[in-house]
């Protein structure tokens, strides 16, 4: 286990990440922060990003939703993109979750032979967003908790109002 983990242990009262967070991919985040106050910087910087990320495209996957012609090539791409960002850091139910999502349009075929139709389709779409919303509600409140016990800031001019809240 790394210095920063390990002080990140001994000083917080963090949730257990559990299913949340996969450590094993989140301890190679915290080893690019380990050598000095930029590198933490660097590393509150991705979290910070990879929140604003996520928040857009759930907003994004809100707005498909809420679209009479539901398109399912666009959960496709918006589920790989937040799939892949939160594999990246490890945010394993979510990625997860958006495993499901790109399953479920990939059983999609608009003229209903030997798949879901499209009304069967996006219940299990809309499903897995209520899902999604709630895991990452979940990862970004162990985010926000371990960003806020690194005590780091960015320094940024173009600060989202966690990072200037959080990160400083």
């Amino acid at each position: 286990m790394s210095s920063a983990m390990s002080n990140l242990s001994k000083n917080l009262s963090l949730p257990p990440p559990s299913d949340i967070i996969d450590m094993e991919t989140f301890q190679q985040l915290l080893e690019l922060g380990e050598e000095d106050e930029e590198n933490r910087k660097f590393s509150c910087e991705i979290i910070v990003s990879y929140i604003a990320q996520a928040e857009s495209t759930l907003e994004a996957m809100d707005e498909v939703l809420a679209d009479p012609n539901k398109d399912t090539r666009q959960f496709r791409a918006l589920g790989e993109y937040l799939k892949g960002s939160s594999s990246a850091l490890g945010i394993r139910k979510v990625q997860l979750s958006c495993q499901r999502i790109q399953e479920c349009v990939s059983r999609y075929n608009p003229t209903g032979h030997d798949h879901v139709t499209t009304d069967v389709a996006f219940e299990c779409i809309t499903a897995l967003v209520c899902r999604v919303k709630d895991e990452f509600r979940e990862a970004r409140a162990w985010l926000e908790d371990w960003v806020k016990a690194c005590g780091t800031g960015t320094g940024s001019s173009a600060q989202s109002q966690f990072e200037r809240k959080i990160c400083i």
